[in-house]
């Protein structure tokens, strides 16, 4: 391991925090791969946001799912969903590749898919979750991709109240990762 004393303004410009605490890695990642044989996945789709990409893989964690990064969503290992995962990152299964072969793969293994809706679908709460299922999640923008919707099995929506149209995708991912969960113990 070598370790470079810098000066405050190399490390700013080096690093992708506007305020940064002072210390930085460059590290070797070894790959990590989702195994077909599990239970409890999670596909994010187009979810650029790495703030939202990290907090959906802390409440993977917490509720032991696996989760599959699409090719236009944000680098399970970009520095930003890291910080955001808090180290959930480096422990959850995660991969990121073509979507749509990942999910021909579940189908083939009797794998539910679950999409994730604003209006469409029935309530979360009302939705038989019987593993094995896999829980599509959507950017919040643009929804689930056209390409996937023939695969899925079914919709939940997580009906609100007033004016809020949507909620961030990553507490509607938590919300579904949780419940779903509790169900299908």
């Amino acid at each position: 391991m070598k370790v470079f004393q810098v000066t405050d303004q190399i490390m700013k410009s080096i690093s992708l925090e506007e305020t940064p605490s002072g210390i930085l890695a460059v590290v070797r990642i070894p790959p990590k791969t989702v195994s077909l044989s599990g239970s409890y996945f999670i596909a994010l789709c187009g979810i650029q946001d790495p703030g939202n990409a990290g907090s959906l893989l802390r409440a993977a964690e917490g509720t032991g799912f696996s989760v599959w990064f699409s090719e236009d969503t944000v680098h399970p290992f970009h520095p930003k969903v890291v910080k955001a995962s808090m180290g959930s990152a480096f422990r959850v299964p995660c991969q990121k590749g073509n979507l749509s072969a990942f999910l021909l793969k579940l189908k083939e293994k009797g794998v539910s898919l679950v999409g994730s809706g604003v209006s469409e679908g029935i309530f979360y709460k009302d939705w038989k979750w019987k593993p094995p299922y896999c829980l599509l999640l959507g950017s919040e923008a643009r929804g689930l991709p056209e390409s996937v919707k023939p695969l899925i099995d079914g919709m939940v929506v997580i009906p609100l109240q007033g004016k809020v149209e949507s909620l961030n995708v990553s507490a509607a991912g938590a919300v579904l990762m949780f419940e779903s969960r509790s169900q299908s113990k």
